[in-house]
């Protein structure tokens, strides 16, 4: 049973229909039918969204152990929304701070990356500096006495569970962000969205995506998998399953795939491939378009003899 399987089971134990899993998941139907088909790979939000649900993610992932979690381990404490809350404020504020210093009275700027990422849970004094920086709604009375209404040991016990989420969806099982980041290390933005277009227009627009899935808004196509893998020798099982090492050059042994051309699979790609550079004009350089195909042709047949049907 490979993932999109498993996310399908996930849903139909809830009794949801696509919609409103997609609804749950904060993203389009057409992106969770994807999910499901297996064309793409939820990021960090949406498999947190899904966490939410009471679903086991380490699950989903990998296979490994039970499908749901009980009610009573997915229970959310009372004041959670108002920390949800207080977390948005100040990630807002710190996206205008381009020091990345957030100089809050009594609580170090790790403390604050920590409590944004669930890994710390802050001190009565220091959850009302934050509320007081955060600005409006968060310094108001009634918020600040919502925030600290719980026991601090029933608040990291959530934060707990909670950081086992973060870590799992950024360790590189499934979702892209922090493997995208890492093919692209120190290589500037514009210049790593120009190796996947021939044109400014296109270029801005694939830089935008970028941008997005480095930041775990959404998961790339299929066809900029493809050709990530052409342009910077990336090992597709590396890439997508998680298996081997990043670079095609250090896989020592290549097993053969089909000896046989699969029409089937061809004309499917060559029509997502039709349909993507319809979208983004300009997407597919010409002279690299057949090896960027035949790449994406062989992950997927890699992919579909390694998962039974």
């Amino acid at each position: 049973m490979n993932f999109a399987t498993r996310l399908k089971e996930a849903r139909e134990s809830l009794a949801y229909t696509q919609q409103q899993m997609a609804k749950a998941a904060s993203v389009s139907v057409q992106m969770w039918q994807a999910y499901e088909a297996g064309r793409s790979v939820p990021g960090g939000k949406p498999l947190m969204e899904i966490a939410r649900l009471g679903l086991n993610v380490n699950y989903l992932l990998t296979g490994v152990g039970p499908l749901r979690f009980n009610e009573e381990e997915m229970k959310k404490p009372v004041c959670e929304e108002a920390h949800e809350k207080l977390r948005e404020r100040i990630e807002y504020r710190y996206r205008l701070n381009r020091f990345k210093e957030y100089n809050i009275n009594g609580i170090t700027n790790d403390e604050v990356d920590r409590y944004l990422n669930y890994k710390y849970y802050p001190t009565k004094e220091q959850l009302y500096e934050l509320c007081q920086r955060a600005g409006s709604p968060c310094f108001d009375p009634e918020f600040i006495e919502k925030v600290t209404s719980v026991d601090p040991a029933e608040m990291r016990k959530w934060h707990d569970k909670q950081a086992y989420f973060y870590d799992l969806v950024s360790t590189g099982k499934g979702p892209m962000a922090e493997k995208i980041k890492q093919i692209r290390g120190e290589m500037a933005l514009h210049e790593f969205a120009k190796r996947f277009a021939h044109n400014e227009q296109a270029i801005s627009k694939v830089e935008t995506e970028i941008r997005a899935i480095e930041e775990g808004e959404r998961e790339p196509h299929w066809i900029m998998l493809s050709q990530i893998c052409h342009e910077f020798g990336i090992n597709s099982a590396w890439l997508i399953e998680n298996e081997g090492p990043m670079l095609k050059k250090e896989v020592q042994s290549v097993q053969s795939v089909e000896p046989t051309l699969n029409i089937a699979t061809l004309t499917e790609i060559l029509t997502e491939a039709e349909v993507y550079e319809s979208a983004s004009p300009g997407s597919l350089v010409p002279g690299k378009k057949a090896k960027i195909i035949a790449e994406l042709y062989e992950m997927r047949l890699k992919r579909n003899k390694k998962i039974p049907s």
